[in-house]
């Protein structure tokens, strides 16, 4: 992933126009750098409510283009973003 800028605003800027630029490139960089920020970071409220826009609108593709339950698609998602441990403890 990327960096993202240490400036809430800056960040939020640029996450903004990602997020409205809707390409699913776009959005699969937000998720991307925003998981790589929430892990070098302690993330604010609008980083985890832009995370959580980017990654139901990259599941619901991602379900509906490849025909997978929403759950497969988060734990396939999950384990590409080396998060795989937290959807073992929730199944």
């Amino acid at each position: 992933g990327e960096s993202l800028s240490v400036d809430r605003l800056e960040r939020k800027n640029h996450l903004a126009a990602q997020m409205k630029d809707g390409t699913l490139e776009s959005i699969c960089r937000v998720v991307r750098d925003l998981v790589l920020h929430k892990r070098m970071n302690k993330p604010n409220e609008n980083d985890g409510a832009i995370l959580a826009r980017a990654r139901s609108f990259l599941l619901d593709e991602w379900s509906v283009v490849l025909s997978v339950p929403i759950y497969q698609a988060e734990r396939e998602l999950g384990r590409l973003l080396g998060e795989e441990e937290v959807y073992e403890k929730k199944s």
